[in-house]
């Protein structure tokens, strides 16, 4: 009775708050929701020892029979999709979990759920029937689209959740015999039954259902986060083209249910008028074609009228003033159908009017979504929280909490998590979806504002230095607070240069001191001792310094963009090992915690002792899902400092956003090493991330050969393709060395040349490392670019490089002829000022000869400094008044 009370006591305490559905209390509600619905769907109640789970749960959380009104129905016994959402929910639950014994159930009962998948394998085609019985025999042993696009969408969900590389492989093995069985080349789109055809003559043939469909493209577009490909990406696209047009709306926006194979609607006459729209769909699509539109890099803005139109149909026929969502109605005019309110229905157009809301900023839908969420709070929450599956408004009666009409929490566990997104984006207002920027530069260049070269020097000089090189972008690599030379970013701006703040991603060469002493637990470890400190990625801490590192930075200074480099896991092993003893990180006790709690798994792989049962070579599955985890860690740590809460892109979404991997030359085998070695995986990075560009870096053993040539890039071509089949019009460029950490330096005709074949090998531009140590500073004299007078009636001659001051001295008193007389000297960077005493207009020749550079400020090569560079005898410039 005491439980009873409480339960009651609850329930009226949940319908009290979920009337208001502000920002801040509907993040709330929600999350309770999503708990609660977790709780249960993980629970040890739905565990079959049999095989699979248990999904029949009365509307008192009771197990029961499989349907029992009729156990003969398509949905009875265990249908695919329903254990495919049940191990879903499972997927989600393991990483939220803190309890360590408590995941580790979670992972054991994942596993239960995921070895029971193969008893659904079709031997002929090797893809999956539709239902097995409680004697896990077939059921349904059809083979149709709807089965397998869900193991493509949840199988992508898990692998993006859990990082288990057998769901990836899974997803990707069912995509490839899906396609092959069920795509029509002729038109676009997927069959529901195998190659046009159905098992039941009734169906008419070569149906295509615009549900099915658009679950696809759902599926493909999850699917193209976790493993990117041109064959995905193209069959998105597809989709894209054909679910965004006209040909599967009714003139009153609302979607058809069935077409044929030319896209044409089907039964149409066949079907009662009140049966002939599905609301719920109609509502998925929205946010689905979103979603997909995405992927694909389509900007939100133009999908809007499209939404709309979709959207208002639902909107004026399919739901109540009170926010009750039809089931099913008429092509034109108002549902009849709003006598029960159902849990998907609900959900599903609570996220529609949200994610519209989301994309256009109009009040009116978050009204209405607000209005849809009172309705569903006030029906469908059960006492112990968990959604019943309907509630007749005539009769009163609560459906059962789980397994009638697929429900087993899919539904509500996703919207939950997407409705919480959209709230978290809107909290501080909202803003307009951000457009991908397009203007870059020609010729970019690295400055290492903490190598001598650039200090004791005004910005205005450096930016002249970096103008009269030919550069028209510069990427600052920032180590510290404080920029030095002051002033430097907005002096490049006011030159016309792009500037871009760029850092190193597990912050090495910053100093100890910036992150304070808590830093300690960040740091990587690794088999081997390394010379260098990096931290690793997968600390909330150490994210959120960076928010706020470059929250200050960027509200001191106007930059353009910002990217991170090298964000990899140092290993070496195969091709990076070249023979010698492998090893690899991160292997620190922090690291291994969040492994474990993103994966669910109790172990962790062994680097060192070949007779571990765990040891990498031997637990392959357990090393795979270390490779998988190592680039998701990557991954979301720039998507958590972008656009996490109080992210930089997410706060100015005007900031241009670029992600940067390292390439090593070679061929496809080359490529998948860098994957798994050093967690670089570009193509993911942009698939998730959605830069502006990307850059490619050279890996060390491709510029450190003297003898090396910029035919090196072809070895690229690789990595641009596998970005290129998916996204063919993203910007891409390339970075090149000058040979920085060697006694010698790539010359100004390799430059060139490396330019000329960067743009041959399909990059839109590139950049050096770094430019204090380029060629010209050890080894050439300091070349004259210009000159003028001043205001003040002082000169100025500008050169390509910095000059020593001391090596000017001798001009101080130099007669320059017609009474003129040189009476000061002095030096800023790369310019020569000069003040010029007495009278007169006629042009001045000012002798250079002598001046040169300045060995004491260059970076140290294995040989030392080097020598100072004169310049030779003769070279003058000729000043003119104006």
């Amino acid at each position: 009775m005491k439980r009873i009370l409480l339960l009651l006591v609850a329930g009226i305490a949940c319908r009290l708050l979920a009337e208001d559905f502000s920002i801040s209390s509907a993040r709330r509600i929600f999350e309770g929701t999503l708990n609660d619905t977790l709780r249960f769907w993980t629970a040890p109640e739905v565990i079959d020892p049999s095989g699979g789970y248990h999904t029949w749960f009365d509307a008192d959380g009771k197990k029961i029979a499989p349907n029992p009104s009729n156990p003969n129905a398509s949905e009875a016994g265990k249908p695919l999709l329903v254990q495919l959402r049940v191990l879903y929910a499972h997927a989600v639950a393991i990483p939220r979990t803190e309890d360590a014994a408590e995941r580790s159930r979670l992972r054991r009962q994942y596993e239960h759920g995921f070895a029971f998948l193969e008893r659904y394998r079709e031997p002929k085609t090797g893809l999956f029937v539709t239902s097995l019985n409680e004697q896990n025999r077939p059921h349904d042993a059809s083979v149709r689209a709807v089965t397998q696009i869900y193991m493509i969408y949840i199988m992508s969900e898990i692998a993006s959740e859990i990082c288990d590389h057998r769901a990836v492989e899974l997803a990707q093995d069912t995509f490839q015999k899906f396609d092959r069985i069920f795509h029509d080349r002729q038109f676009g789109g997927y069959f529901e039954y195998p190659a046009g055809r159905s098992p039941d003559r009734s169906v008419v043939p070569g149906l295509k259902s615009v549900g099915s469909n658009m679950h696809c493209a759902l599926g493909f577009a999850k699917m193209l986060k976790v493993h990117p490909s041109g064959s995905v990406r193209q069959r998105l696209a597809e989709l894209f083209r054909i679910l965004t047009s006209d040909r599967i709306l009714h003139p009153s926006g609302n979607g058809y249910m069935s077409m044929n194979a030319r896209w044409e609607p089907v039964n149409t006459d066949q079907v009662p008028d009140d049966k002939k729209v599905l609301y719920g769909h109609n509502a998925e699509l929205v946010w689905y074609l979103l979603e997909a539109g995405k992927m694909l890099r389509v900007p939100a803005q133009a999908m809007i009228p499209w939404m709309k139109k979709v959207a208002d149909g639902v909107i004026r026929n399919g739901m109540t003033e009170d926010g009750v969502a039809a089931i099913f109605g008429p092509y034109e005019g108002k549902s009849k159908d709003c006598t029960s309110v159902r849990w998907w229905t609900q959900i599903e157009l609570m996220n529609m009017l949200l994610k519209l809301y989301e994309v256009t900023g109009e009040q009116k839908y978050y009204d209405l979504f607000a209005t849809v969420s009172r309705c569903s709070y006030r029906y469908l929450p059960s006492p112990s929280g968990v959604w019943y599956g309907a509630v007749d408004l005539d009769s009163g009666k609560k459906y059962y909490q789980g397994g009638w009409s697929w429900k087993a929490g899919l539904h509500i566990i996703r919207s939950m998590r997407l409705m919480n997104d959209v709230l978290d984006q809107c909290k501080e207002g909202w803003q307009p979806p951000r457009k991908f920027q397009t203007k870059f530069p020609k010729r970019a260049i690295q400055v290492s504002l903490g190598f001598p070269y650039n200090h004791k020097r005004s910005a205005e000089s450096l930016v002249s230095e970096l103008k009269v090189n030919g550069y028209d972008s510069v990427y600052l690599i920032i180590k510290s607070k404080e920029l030095r030379p002051e002033g430097i970013v907005e002096a490049a701006r006011k030159a016309g240069m792009q500037v871009w703040g760029s850092f190193f991603g597990p912050g090495t060469f910053m100093p100890d001191s910036l992150f304070g002493k808590e830093s300690v637990n960040w740091r990587m470890q690794f088999t081997v001792k390394r010379q260098n400190r990096y931290f690793s990625y997968v600390h909330p801490e150490y994210r959120a310094w960076w928010k706020r590192f470059l929250g200050d930075l960027y509200s001191k200074h106007p930059f353009h963009g910002f990217v991170f480099y090298e964000s990899y896991y140092g290993t070496r092993a195969g091709i990076m090992a070249a023979g010698k003893e492998p090893w690899f990180g991160d292997i620190s006790p922090g690291f291994v915690r969040h492994f474990q709690q993103t994966t669910g798994h109790d172990r962790f792989p062994n680097f060192t002792d070949p007779a571990s049962e765990d040891y990498y070579l031997t637990n392959r599955v357990l090393y795979q899902d270390y490779v998988d985890y190592r680039v998701k860690s990557v991954v979301d740590f720039h998507r958590e400092i972008w656009d996490g809460e109080g992210g930089l892109r997410r706060n100015h979404p005007e900031v241009v956003f670029g992600t940067w991997t390292i390439a090593l030359a070679g061929d496809e085998a080359a490529m998948k090493e860098m994957r798994e070695y050093e967690a670089q995986d570009g193509i993911r990075m942009v698939a998730e991330l959605q830069p502006d560009f990307h850059f490619l870096q050279s890996h060390w053993p491709d510029w450190l050969p003297e003898d090396q040539t910029p035919k090196y890039l072809n070895g690229y071509l690789p990595y641009i393709r596998s970005i290129r089949e998916v996204y063919p019009n993203l910007t891409m460029a390339v970075q090149g060395d000058f040979a920085s950490t060697v006694d010698y330096r790539r010359s100004p005709e390799w430059v060139a040349a490396f330019e000329k074949q960067a743009r041959q090998t399909g990059f839109q531009f590139q950049t050096f490392y770094e430019f204090s140590v380029r060629h010209q500073v050890y080894f050439s004299a300091p070349r004259v670019a210009g000159g003028e007078w001043l205001a003040d009636g002082s000169a100025k001659v500008i050169f390509d490089q910095v000059i020593s001051e001391a090596s000017a001295q001798h001009l101080l008193g130099k007669e320059l002829g017609g009474g003129r007389k040189i009476t000061s000297v002095k030096t800023d960077g790369n310019w020569l000022l000069l003040q010029i005493d007495g009278s007169g207009r006629a042009p001045v020749q000012i002798p250079l000869a002598g001046i040169s550079d300045d060995p004491e400020i260059r970076v140290s090569m294995p040989g030392g400094k080097g020598k100072a560079n004169p310049i030779p005898a003769g070279t003058t410039i000729s000043l003119r008044q104006k």
